[in-house]
């Protein structure tokens, strides 16, 4: 057992999936937080030129005064040294990591070893966006992993795995709500443990190991030379909280946030929108989609009004 009083805990988070997880390690007993991290909205990261939209992400600043927990804002690259310097002030036992995109340099693990939280079950799923590929790929299951750090992208030794069910008709906001539902499962389980010394790691089985690149908004453009059944999908892997999938309209893009297969076209030709008395549909290589909801110009349109965008009128996307 520990000699300490308390587990010393530097949270590392950005998202409103962060929240939830410091609040779950905050309610733990014989662990303190002597320290966060946390990050801007939008932020540089190695993958992307341009700089990244967090669409999670949750202002953790008032909270983290509100909870007397010094923090710092990382509105830079990883490589910034005054961070590294704060956190052997704080002096950690442990880092926890949920809800962020950077990996972590090896300068700040000499500090105190780093666990994370990653939305897969790992080795499957390493990278980016694990959840939108997860639907992307007609997965039925999915889960999330609690995971040591290292060099590597999510390739470090296992602590403890949660697994969900993806249903047919998931989203991913649905499917984040059941992951960090696991995730806090996950942490009420095991950071206790890390007080008592009792932590079991298990090596990944490299030969499973598949990594996912991150997905950036235009990776959300819909090619209507699929399927309606994988156009559907396409659509529910980027709905909202993320950018949406989304189709070309008189020069601007039209995201579609909801949508529901037919299994006819409706003599539609594949990306052809036409009305047929009753919906809008879009003809699809095997079938054709309805729209329920979608968004252009940046309003929102629910189904019943699609006729102030579309006029009745059949279009060629």
């Amino acid at each position: 057992m520990m000699k300490k009083k308390y587990l010393r805990v530097v949270f590392v988070g950005c998202t409103s999936f962060s929240k939830k997880i410091l609040d779950v390690a905050l309610s733990i007993k014989n662990t303190q937080i002597v320290g966060a991290v946390t990050s801007t909205k939008t932020f540089d990261i190695s993958y992307s030129e341009k700089p990244v939209k967090n669409y999670k992400h949750y202002d953790l600043k008032n909270y983290l005064k509100k909870n007397d927990i010094p923090f710092e804002i990382m509105r830079s690259k990883v490589k910034n040294n005054s961070l590294l310097q704060k956190f052997k002030v704080w002096k950690p036992d442990i880092f926890l990591v949920a809800g962020w995109y950077y990996m972590i340099p090896s300068k700040w693990r000499t500090v105190a070893p780093f666990y994370g939280l990653h939305a897969s079950l790992l080795p499957n799923y390493a990278g980016g966006a694990p959840l939108v590929w997860a639907l992307l790929n007609n997965e039925h299951k999915t889960g999330i992993t609690l995971f040591k750090l290292q060099d590597g992208v999510d390739d470090g030794p296992i602590v403890g795995q949660e697994e969900v069910i993806i249903d047919n008709s998931e989203t991913i906001k649905t499917l984040y709500k059941k992951i960090e539902n696991k995730g806090e499962i996950l942490v009420k389980r095991y950071l206790p443990k890390f007080f008592y010394n009792s932590i079991e790691l298990i090596e990944q089985d490299k030969s499973k190991r598949k990594v996912y690149p991150q997905r950036s908004p235009k990776d959300g453009k819909i090619s209507w030379e699929n399927n309606s059944s994988n156009i559907e999908r396409f659509i529910r892997a980027q709905t909202k909280p993320y950018p949406g999938a989304y189709t070309m309209f008189k020069g601007k893009p039209l995201i579609i946030w909801k949508a529901e297969i037919n299994n006819n076209r409706y003599n539609s030709k594949c990306g052809q929108l036409s009305f047929n008395g009753e919906n809008y549909i879009i003809g699809c290589k095997l079938g054709s989609i309805t729209l329920i909801k979608i968004n252009y110009n940046g309003k929102d349109y629910t189904k019943c009004e699609l006729k102030f965008v579309f006029n009745f009128k059949s279009y060629n996307f």
